[in-house]
């Protein structure tokens, strides 16, 4: 057992950690071996806010959309490709969906288009909903808390 593992058991759910996880491997085939770092960077802003923290701060998605700003058109072409071999199709969608709807930022749409591939991803974001996000520490009947938690069970049941 090396240190990405030892590490991703302490701070993960443990059936998440069968369907996601996320290392240093993991970055290197996200980055192709370093020639696209900005997609690299991208996936792993979007596995600590989706996966990691559950969509619990609105910083989290700041983090995404900064990272997506970086990103070039060869980029997503990487980001197309690499989600086959990482299961965090679900993850970027989602944040994505949801960046595009916090920010305004309309060319979101089109990179999820590209990305979407045959998942379904609006029960994800029926589920975390602005509100979900933005609502976090001032819900007092935990419904936020609700959504994200059934966001995860929903991660948690998507076969690999």
């Amino acid at each position: 057992m090396n240190f990405d593992q030892n590490i991703s058991r302490i701070f993960t759910y443990p059936f998440l950690l069968r369907r996601l996880s996320f290392g240093y491997t993991e970055y290197m085939l996200a980055s192709q071996q370093g020639r696209f770092p900005a997609a690299a960077n991208f996936l792993t802003a979007v596995v600590h806010a989706a996966a990691g923290h559950k969509f619990n701060e609105l910083k989290l998605l700041v983090d995404v959309a900064q990272a997506f700003r970086q990103l070039q058109a060869g980029d997503i072409a990487c980001l197309e490709k690499i989600l086959d071999v990482i299961p965090a199709r679900l993850e970027v969608l989602t944040c994505l969906d949801l960046i595009c709807v916090l920010f305004e930022n309309l060319v979101v749409d089109d990179v999820i288009a590209q990305l979407a591939g045959q998942i379904q991803f609006r029960v994800a974001r029926k589920l975390v909903t602005t509100d979900a996000v933005l609502n976090t520490y001032f819900d007092r009947w935990h419904v936020s808390r609700l959504r994200r938690h059934s966001f995860r069970f929903l991660q948690n049941r998507l076969g690999r």
